[in-house]
């Protein structure tokens, strides 16, 4: 496995694990995770999707996503 796709998958799981917290109460907002250098990196389409993924697998109307090419 390449090291972009590592980071790939690793930035998917964050942003998994930082809507499970916004889901449970524990932060208000994805907003609290999102740095400078996340939102300029290469990952944050993934990370961004990856949110997304849980939120709407926990049930919520929230569909949000980002083509890890920019498109929409």
């Amino acid at each position: 496995m390449s090291k972009e796709s590592i980071e790939a998958r690793n930035a998917y799981y964050k942003g998994q694990l930082a809507a499970k917290k916004v889901a449970t109460g524990k932060v208000k907002s994805l907003s609290h995770f999102v740095t400078e250098n996340l939102r300029d990196s290469d990952q944050f389409a993934y990370w961004v999707n990856g949110a997304a993924d849980e939120l709407k697998a926990l049930g919520h109307d929230l569909a949000i996503g980002v083509h890890p090419d920019g498109e929409d």
